[in-house]
């Protein structure tokens, strides 16, 4: 696969003075985030039952450019990026970018852009390597009027001002972060390679406890 990509840091001075308090900021936000998709989960999935979501397993039938998008029939799902970069210079990075949606309601009746059928959660990260410093965030949404959402007609997929779009079988991420800015045109040089066996990713021993990738 080609890249074709550009990362902008923005250190903040107590960053610098005193990295000690960037550490605690750090595992304060991600204490906070955790402990909020724990409270969510227990609110908005109670009386949800794999019974309402189609299981992954062997007979399905990838279509693509179609498979890269939404599938509401499913419980959850994830687009996951990473991988490592080295800049002309020798400076080096790695990043990571993942967005999540998980089913939280199917009843029908409830048609306003403010109801939660979904959660839309996202998380980013970026190690400077060659500076020796880590940066993540994380965000949780509800779809909203547009505020997140996974889009087959316009082939993107976003959580507030960070997105994958796609054009013909080229992926373009975009992310803005207090400390950073991501921008990373993904080529493919092949088609998709389908992993796990017919189609199924094997997590556990019970059918259904699997993945298709």
């Amino acid at each position: 696969m080609k890249i074709n990509w550009r990362i902008a840091i923005r250190r903040e001075r107590d960053d610098v003075a005193c990295p000690a308090a960037r550490r605690r900021r750090i595992a304060v936000r991600s204490l906070i985030f955790l402990c909020s998709l724990c409270f969510l989960f227990l609110i908005f999935s109670s009386g949800q039952t794999n019974e309402h979501y189609r299981l992954a397993i062997p007979g399905y039938r990838y279509s693509f450019p179609h498979d890269h998008f939404n599938h509401p029939d499913f419980q959850t799902e994830w687009w996951y990026y990473t991988g490592n970069l080295q800049s002309p210079d020798g400076h080096r990075f790695g990043f990571e970018l993942t967005f999540f949606r998980q089913a939280i309601d199917r009843e029908a009746s409830r048609n306003s852009n403010w109801d939660i059928h979904d959660l839309y959660l996202a998380h980013l990260a970026l190690s400077d390597l060659s500076g020796g410093r880590f940066y993540h965030i994380e965000r949780t949404n509800r779809a909203g009027p547009g505020i997140a959402g996974i889009d087959e007609a316009s082939q993107r997929i976003w959580n507030g001002n960070w997105q994958v779009q796609w054009k013909d079988s080229n992926q373009l991420l975009q992310a803005t972060a207090n400390n950073f800015d991501l921008r990373i045109t993904l080529y493919p040089e092949k088609a998709p390679v389908i992993h796990g066996e017919n189609g199924v990713s094997q997590k556990a021993a019970a059918s259904g406890d699997a993945s298709h990738y």
